[in-house]
Order: structure tokens, then sequence, then C-alpha cells
């Protein structure tokens, strides 16, 4: 596993990360970011991934569980990839999330892994993912961007982009 980029969000915030010009000389994708978005509105967001451009033509399976409210299953399509931490969460917490992406140059649809947790000291503010989400896209995988729902990504969110090769 080797690093490509690593994108830590400034004061300010954004609404999105994007990796563009990803090399094509690896076998998969590792993206493992801490992040935390602005949005008042809600306990838990909901941020996307887009490959290429865009989130279109994309579905996804969740199983999720936020403890001591709900636990199941469902089906989406946008690039749905669990939830992310916000402002009305525990103050300077950052919810985790780790994406796997094999095969991101092959002429076959692109599948990812999820996995994922908003983080808080309150157990009704919790979410846990496993999402797989399947990209109708027979081009190679050359940007990767990560959307928040509501809100910005705030100063300190931190992503990063790993290269695998196969051993």
């Amino acid at each position: 596993m080797q690093p490509i980029y690593t994108q830590t969000v400034g004061s300010g915030g954004v609404s999105s990360v994007t990796f563009n010009n990803i090399p094509q000389t690896f076998t998969d994708l590792k993206v493992v970011f801490s992040g935390r978005t602005s949005d008042t509105g809600n306990d838990r967001a909901v941020p996307f991934v887009w490959i290429n451009g865009t989130g279109d033509n994309s579905s996804n399976t969740r199983l999720y569980s936020i403890p001591n409210v709900a636990t199941g299953s469902d089906r989406a399509s946008g690039g749905f990839i669990g939830y992310a931490s916000t402002a009305t969460n525990t103050a300077n917490t950052f919810g985790s999330q780790e994406i796997y992406l094999p095969n991101y140059t092959s002429a076959n649809f692109k599948q990812m892994i999820v996995d994922g947790v908003s983080e808080s000291n309150s157990t009704t503010q919790v979410g846990l993912t496993l999402v797989s989400v399947l990209f109708r896209t027979t081009s190679a995988v050359s940007s990767f961007s990560i959307i928040s729902s509501a809100g910005n990504w705030v100063q300190y969110s931190t992503f990063s982009l790993y290269g695998i090769t196969k051993g």
C-alpha cells in the first residue's frame, strides 16, 4: 500500500474533496478519511462518493446500526457511503470511513466496500455502517470525490488516498 495523496481541510471548510489524476499503475485503491461537517440540522451527515465526476448510475446496499435507535438494511442510489459526524455531535469528534475500490482500472463495473462510523459521546447520535456500492461504469477511475450532503467538511478533516498493488 503506497500513499498517493492526502488532503486536510483548512479554515472555512469545503463541500467536497476530490483526488484528480489518479495514477493508473496500481491494482486497487483505498481511501481513508476522518471527517466532520458543519451541518447543525442533523446528528449524522450522509457523505457521497463520485467517481470520474459523477455519482449517477450507481446503487448501494447498506447495513446500519444507530445504537438505541435502529438497525437494519436498505438499498439506495447516488453513491451514498454511510454517515459522518456533524456539528451537533460531541465537540471536536470526527467520524471515520474506509473505502476499498478493487480493480479500479478494469473495463468492468466498479465496486466499493465502505465501513464507517460517526462519532459522539451520545449513544443516539452514533451511526455505524457497512456499504457495498456498484458504479455502472467501465471507465478506469481517474478522479474520486467525497461530498458532504449537508454543511461543509470542517477544518482538520483529513482524506488520504492509497494505491495497492497485487502481491
